[in-house]
């Protein structure tokens, strides 16, 4: 009886990318994740006990810090490279160098990757700041060559 092979059986093509580039960008649930934050902080002011020059000068320093926190979220320029031999490759910025980066310490979840990297860099990204393959990708990768790796002292 001649055996048919099902999919698990089947051999691999053994063709993977060699490396995968991650640009990340604006990501509109980080600015939600603003705006909340500061609306929260405004709101809280009226119950406040200072006298009103300090009320004045905690809204424009809310104001303040909402504007350049909107405004630095737009402009990411940050880029990973997975490597297939398990390297984590950072750049920086636009004309920045790929830097080698060992993740330390990962907190993921279905919405949110907060990457702690060497040189205590973090790295948040969203589904949405990325394409959703490669948000797929990137767990994939920290699952295989995370923290838990490195901290086993198993290191590239």
């Amino acid at each position: 009886m001649e055996q048919t092979p099902t999919r698990k059986s089947r051999q691999s093509s053994g063709q993977y990318a060699q490396q995968t580039i991650i640009e990340l960008h604006s990501s509109n649930r980080h600015r939600i994740l603003i705006l909340l934050a500061h609306s929260c902080a405004a709101g809280l002011l009226p119950w406040a006990t200072f006298p009103i020059g300090g009320l004045v000068i905690s809204s424009l320093f809310i104001t303040a810090s909402l504007f350049l926190s909107l405004q630095s979220s737009g402009s990411t320029g940050i880029a990973l490279s997975l490597r297939q031999a398990g390297n984590l490759y950072l750049r920086a910025g636009v004309d920045a160098e790929w830097q080698k980066a060992v993740i330390t310490s990962a907190f993921v979840a279905g919405w949110l990757i907060v990457l702690t990297l060497s040189g205590r860099r973090r790295v948040v990204c969203f589904p949405d700041s990325m394409e959703k393959n490669d948000f797929r990708r990137l767990l994939v990768f920290i699952r295989l060559h995370g923290p838990a790796r490195h901290q086993a002292g198993q290191l590239p």
